[in-house]
């Protein structure tokens, strides 16, 4: 509560301070906003918790169904000039509960927005602070049901969605928006504070964004690539440098009010991010660093259901993650136990989405939908079968406005 109230009024001082430098023709101004959403569900089918993966719901035993809470927005925007603004972000999930099980706040934004910074163009933006990743921007305005599920990106753990640093964005054809950027360099620790203690690597570990997009056809299209790099810390085990490299593709089409389509994919290269042990032979120990190159695809679409009602709207969705593209059954998480945190990497993983959502206000939503994952292990994996994942649920989702 001490870091909450801290971090409240250290958003407050620099909104003053910005205050300070205005124009008497520009009256500042803010705004309180924030969302929520969450679930009634039914783990219907599924293994038992323990696996290491990245679904929704495998820590939670088959059969087992309730209420949650999945996500909680609480943020202020302060206008300080016309040009700039500051943004204060908390969010409660239903990963951040403490031992005693009460909800616990954390930063997910705190950052300054220049627009036209030092005047080197009208379209250009500044972000400076815990930004937003620019590769969500496209993908989850073309998605538009957060409330129901993550984009792939996230949902399987690649990249998240936040990180401490700097970004410029802006477009190639000023006053249409019609080609744009975005420039980002990060911590590449998300939301979380950087290791301090691993000093001697603190210089190697940045991780750097960009963004291309193009909107097309009276905007009815979009299209964007976005390349990633982290330059990582050295493995403790071979001394080797870890390192990511990703090519990410995106296309969406929308007819306005009746459909949207989108397709996204790519590939990411984990460079030395492996053990592999030399030999079949376990009495042998040794290992070396070795690279893992994971593949996604994801396309979904939305309906708007006019013809019944324009309350009504469809959403389905289909992923397919290979989190080891060149998978060998020598990397050592093909026997590790069962919790270890790479043993996801034994199967391929696919989800199916499908849902029908009710909008009574323009704010709240109610979305019956079921959430089916499965899991195909690799060929030469000596790991069991493993069963659909199937989870039905009723989620609600309210935008406090």
């Amino acid at each position: 509560m001490r870091m909450t109230v801290a971090f409240l009024l250290t958003a407050f001082c620099i909104a003053s301070i910005a205050t300070a430098q205005t124009d008497s023709a520009f009256k500042p101004n803010g705004k309180v906003w924030g969302l929520m959403f969450g679930d009634y569900f039914y783990r219907a089918n599924g293994d038992n918790p323990g696996y290491s993966a990245k679904g929704q719901y495998v820590n939670i035993s088959e059969n087992f169904h309730a209420f949650q809470l999945r996500r909680l927005y609480l943020g202020y925007d302060y206008n300080a000039t016309p040009s700039m603004k500051v943004r204060a972000l908390l969010e409660v999930n239903d990963k951040s509960i403490i031992a005693t099980g009460g909800y616990v706040p954390f930063v997910k934004q705190a950052y300054l927005e220049w627009k036209n910074p030092a005047d080197i163009g009208t379209s250009t933006v500044l972000n400076i602070g815990l930004i937003p990743v620019p590769l969500f921007t496209n993908i989850e305005k073309a998605w538009g049901w957060r409330s129901v599920g993550k984009t792939i990106i996230d949902y399987r753990g690649i990249m998240t969605t936040a990180d401490f640093g700097a970004s410029l964005s802006g477009s190639f054809d000023a006053g249409n928006d019609t080609y744009g950027y975005s420039l980002m360099i990060g911590n590449g620790t998300g939301v979380k504070a950087p290791d301090f203690t691993r000093a001697k690597f603190a210089s190697r570990e940045k991780e750097f964004y960009l963004l291309t997009y193009a909107l097309l056809l009276d905007k009815k299209l979009t299209v964007d690539a976005f390349l990633d790099y982290r330059d990582g810390e050295t493995d403790p085990v071979t001394g080797a440098h870890i390192e990511r490299k990703m090519l990410h593709g995106f296309a969406s089409y929308t007819i306005p009010k009746i459909l949207t389509i989108s397709v996204e994919g790519g590939l990411i290269n984990n460079i030395n991010a492996a053990l592999r042990r030399v030999s079949a032979d376990t009495a042998v120990k040794t290992v070396i660093s070795a690279d893992i190159k994971e593949t996604f695809f994801s396309i979904y679409a939305t309906a708007t259901l006019g013809f019944i009602s324009d309350k009504l709207e469809m959403l389905a969705r289909y992923d397919l993650f290979n989190n080891d593209a060149n998978f060998d059954p020598l990397n050592v998480y093909a026997t590790a136990l069962v919790t270890d945190n790479n043993y996801y990497r034994n199967y391929k993983e696919g989800m199916i989405l499908i849902g029908l959502a009710y909008r009574p206000a323009s704010n709240i939503s109610f979305i019956p939908n079921v959430e089916i994952n499965s899991y195909t292990k690799h060929k030469g994996g000596v790991v069991p079968e493993r069963t659909n994942d199937i989870t039905p649920r009723i989620t609600f989702y309210y935008v406090l406005k």
